[in-house]
């Protein structure tokens, strides 16, 4: 069932009001960040999800590893979060499996998240991993769970 649409975007000021939207910002950034200092980062991918009537859910930034692994960063706008933000989740993973050649897609999700480790998990992501200590928030430094999915393995979800 498709929800929405997902395109590729290089519209800088449209990322940039997205990312840094108050009550996204809270979540996303690291203590130190400032959303008036803050740039995207336009030599990765930028893909913008809609809802069925054109409203814009959110962004997910993907971010080359190397040459099979994408990083992908979610960025849900918070009244879009649940059921039409997760199918916007999978259908960012069916873009990549239809139009790239890259067959995994990892993501660090900071412990303190755990919601946002259900939505990936709910999205065909496995927990491969613990990076220790790597993630400033709220003054202090937590672990981020490593999740990844294979592509190929996303049908069977």
């Amino acid at each position: 069932m498709v929800i929405g649409v997902i395109c590729r975007t290089t519209d800088k000021e449209l990322i940039k009001s997205i990312v840094t939207l108050p009550d996204l910002w809270a979540t996303v950034a690291e203590d130190g960040q400032e959303p008036c200092a803050w740039e995207p980062d336009m030599d990765i991918a930028w893909l913008v999800a809609q809802d069925d009537d054109g409203q814009v859910m959110g962004l997910y930034s993907l971010i080359p590893n190397n040459c099979v692994t994408l990083e992908i960063h979610p960025y849900i706008i918070p009244r879009y979060r649940g059921k039409k933000a997760y199918q916007s989740g999978r259908e960012v993973l069916a873009w990549i499996e239809l139009t790239t050649s890259y067959s995994k897609v990892v993501c660090q999700i900071p412990v303190i998240y755990k919601n946002v480790k259900l939505f990936a998990m709910r999205c065909g992501f496995k927990q491969e991993g613990i990076n220790r200590l790597s993630y400033l928030k709220n003054g202090k430094i937590v672990d981020q769970w490593r999740l990844g999915v294979v592509l190929n393995e996303i049908q069977q979800t």
